[in-house]
C-alpha cells in the first residue's frame, strides 16, 4: 500500500492509534505522521513504529534501533566497548556483583584513521535525574547503550538523519521518563 496524501497518512495514523498498534505516547495523528516519515527516511518498515515514542513533544526512536542502523550501514570499520571503575581502571568484563562506574564505546568509521568515543557514567545518570525504574534492574545495559548512542551521534550523524533517541530525551534536563519501563 502507499499513502500518497497527507489526508491518507492522517487517517492511517489515527487508525494505528485507535487500534493501539503504536505507543500510547502518540496522542494525535500528526505526531504519528512524523514518525511514519522518519521510518521512510531511515528505510525502516512501518512495523518499526513500535520503536518510536513521543518524548517532550518530539518523535524519537530507541537507541538500540539506531545502533542497528549504524551497524548495518557498512560504515563501521571497528567498535570497542570498555568498562571502567571509579578509579578509571578498565574492567575486562564486569562480573556479577562487581562495581563499575561507566562505559566507553569507541567507533572507527571506514575511511577514518582514529576512533571516536562516547562515554556514559553513573555521574551522568545522576545528573540526568533519571527516574526510569529500569535503571535498577539493568544498570550495566543502560550505561552501555547510552555510551553507544553518544558515540554514534558523533561518528555517524549522516546515518541518524537528525533523529533523536528516546533515551537521550528521557535523560535531558526537565523531561520526565516514559511511564512504561523502557530502556
Amino acid at each position: 500500500y502507499s499513502l500518497n496524501t497527507i489526508g491518507e497518512q492522517m487517517t492511517y495514523a489515527q487508525w494505528l492509534i485507535d487500534k493501539k498498534l503504536v505507543s500510547e505516547t502518540f496522542k494525535n495523528p500528526a505526531q504519528l505522521v512524523v514518525a511514519i516519515q522518519l521510518c521512510k527516511d531511515l528505510d525502516l518498515p512501518n512495523s518499526a513504529l513500535s520503536c518510536f515514542y513521543v518524548v517532550g513533544g518530539k518523535a524519537a526512536i530507541f537507541g538500540d534501533v539506531l545502533i542497528g542502523l549504524v551497524m548495518g550501514s557498512n560504515k563501521v570499520a571497528d567498535k570497542k566497548i570498555e568498562w571502567f571503575g571509579e578509579d578509571g581502571v578498565i574492567i575486562d568484563i564486569p562480573k556479577k556483583g562487581q562495581k563499575f562506574f561507566g562505559c566507553k564505546v569507541s567507533y572507527k568509521r571506514i575511511g577514518f584513521e582514529s576512533y571516536v568515543s562516547g562515554i556514559y557514567t553513573l555521574d551522568d545518570k545522576e545528573a540526568s535525574r533519571s527516574t526510569n525504574p529500569t535503571w535498577a534492574k539493568f544498570e550495566k545495559d543502560l550505561l552501555w547503550r547510552r555510551a553507544d548512542v553518544r558515540a554514534v551521534k558523533a561518528v555517524f550523524p549522516d546515518t541518524m538523519k537528525g533523529i533523536e533517541t528516546v533515551e537521550y530525551l528521557q535523560d535531558s534536563d526537565g523531561i520526565k521518563t516514559l511511564k512504561s519501563s523502557t530502556a
